[in-house]
């Protein structure tokens, strides 16, 4: 019986490949997300940038707010700017300096040295209609809605200047993201079908259209992982393209739930959703051509913005203000830890082990038996 028992067990663990990977299949990581601290503003907080132990929050046409978050839970507003402002579409932080785009205004530089006194360093400001901007560099791309792509030399933010301006014939651009020698912009209201160019900009006293693209959906934002592009794509969801070659984009992947998502930030394996209509969301990102949602969070807000930093996510929340949550890292089971409805693989590998063990046993008493 005990030679039985032991050749069952040994047979099970080579059946397994070995009782270590059997105990290593049973658990993955998973996110989860949970509110652990909020703060309001007076208007709709559209963008979020954390710099440090500190938070800016573009509200809308209520100006910049500046706020303490050293303490997640329970974040203070150290300051406000709201001097001449008129609809903040869009923020970026480079150590003292916040750069606001700042609709009709133009884009306005903002020293915050000190964040209790935040000062006006200078403004730019053509006449034309600032959506979202782009850094790059000492240059400031601007979707200038209707008088196309300006590019602006900000090496001295004091006097920022005009390189180049180039009429991209969109209706109404939007949104701009660079990404080496390219810029991608594109439109925000027209056809169901919106438009998207992608300009060679290696040469800005030449910039040149090198290709166009129709994409359903209003591109908010785009990120881009070497060849990889996640476009936010509003009502479209998001839309994952390989853009190897920028002449012949192919479309490799995406989600979409129903929901108007416009933002996304990276975390590990994952990308953190801001959905207007859906609040935040998680979806995988191991493989992006088989997208998956695993986690959301949801108050009845409208997430316009996030921002990860270490195990914290901030939102731009629209009328909810500024909300932080936090990032747990979790194991859950995994598919390959049951099969047969839950039956364990080393559980029925012991099984046709002990059978077959038992039927060499017996032939074996058979052969004695008939010897004798």
């Amino acid at each position: 019986m005990t030679l039985l028992l032991v050749s069952s067990l040994l047979i099970a663990v080579l059946l397994n490949g070995g009782v270590g990977s059997c105990a290593e299949a049973q658990s993955n990581q998973g996110l989860e997300i949970a509110e652990i601290g909020q703060m309001e503003t007076a208007g709709w907080a559209a963008s979020v940038h954390v710099q440090d132990d500190t938070a800016y929050v573009s509200a809308s046409d209520a100006g910049l707010y500046i706020i303490d978050i050293s303490d997640p839970e329970n974040p203070t507003k150290l300051s406000r700017y709201n001097e001449s402002i008129d609809h903040i579409h869009d923020i970026y932080v480079e150590e003292n300096l916040v750069y606001l785009a700042d609709y009709t205004k133009g884009l306005k530089i903002i020293d915050v040295s000190d964040l209790e006194n935040p000062t006006l360093v200078c403004e730019f400001n053509d006449g034309g209609e600032v959506g979202a901007f782009e850094i790059s560099e000492d240059l400031a791309f601007l979707a200038d809605f209707e008088d196309g792509l300006e590019i602006v030399n900000i090496t001295d933010p004091t006097h920022p200047q005009e390189s180049f301006q180039y009429d991209t014939d969109i209706s109404y651009i939007f949104n701009v993201e660079v990404n080496n020698d390219l810029a991608y912009v594109s439109d925000f209201i027209s056809a169901s079908e919106k438009a998207l160019k992608i300009l060679n900009i290696s040469d800005l006293s030449s910039v040149e259209e090198i290709a166009e693209y129709t994409i359903d959906g209003e591109i908010f934002s785009i990120d881009f992982v070497g060849d990889i592009a996640y476009m936010m794509c509003s009502y479209g969801g998001v839309k994952i393209f390989n853009i190897s070659n920028p002449d012949s984009l192919v479309e490799i992947g995406g989600y979409y739930d129903g929901g108007n998502a416009v933002d996304l930030e990276f975390f590990e394996d994952y990308m953190i959703i801001a959905d207007r209509d859906d609040g935040v969301e998680v979806l995988t990102a191991r493989n992006p051509t088989n997208i998956t949602e695993t986690e959301s969070y949801f108050d009845g807000g409208s997430a316009t913005n996030v921002e990860i930093a270490n195990d914290l996510v901030f939102v731009a929340d629209g009328e909810d203000g500024l909300e932080i949550l936090q990032i747990e890292v979790v194991d859950e089971p995994t598919s390959t830890s049951t099969i047969n409805g839950g039956e364990s693989p080393f559980l029925i590998s012991l099984i046709i082990a002990t059978v077959g063990a038992t039927v060499v046993l017996s032939i074996v008493l058979f052969i004695r038996y008939r010897k004798e």
